[in-house]
């Protein structure tokens, strides 16, 4: 009898997980977020531009005034210059309000596609990002963005 109970409670602890992962609650604001930017950086590791310009919002507009059709611009010229890139990125920082977040971030970016061994000179840039979304129709849009250099390297 002791066995039957036992295998019972393991039965329904195995549909009580399985449950929780089917009907679980869904990912925060913040998973969301980090899901975009990284769906974006995924896609600029493909060179495809298509994809990596999705999550930019048609109002996107950085500090520089550059538009999501600019962006667009950049990316392609960029892309059929060096094809591919390499990204690593650091833990990417969230902060939700409301309907508007940040997200804040390094990463060094790399000539040359992630399959193939890097070679010397390494053209790369370590740079530090922050990125502005709004969450628009239930999805969080890239509305504008800045980034500087990781690191002063001008300092004597």
């Amino acid at each position: 009898m002791r066995k039957r109970t036992l295998l019972i409670l393991v039965a329904l602890l195995a549909i009580s997980v399985g449950m929780l992962q089917l009907f679980g609650d869904p990912q925060s604001d913040e998973d969301l977020i980090r899901a975009t930017i990284n769906r974006v950086a995924e896609a600029a590791e493909r060179a495809d531009i298509n994809a990596a310009i999705e999550p930019f919002a048609i109002t996107y507009e950085d500090g520089d005034g550059m538009d999501r059709r600019g962006v667009y611009g950049l990316m392609w010229s960029q892309f059929k210059k060096r094809g591919p890139i390499r990204i690593y990125m650091s833990a990417i920082d969230v902060q939700v309000e409301g309907l508007e977040g940040t997200a804040r971030f390094d990463a060094a970016l790399m000539e040359g596609a992630s399959d193939r061994p890097l070679s010397l000179p390494v053209n790369a840039d370590l740079l530090t990002f922050e990125v502005g979304l709004s969450k628009q129709t239930g999805d969080w849009l890239i509305v504008h963005h800045t980034r500087r250099p990781a690191l002063d390297l001008s300092a004597p």
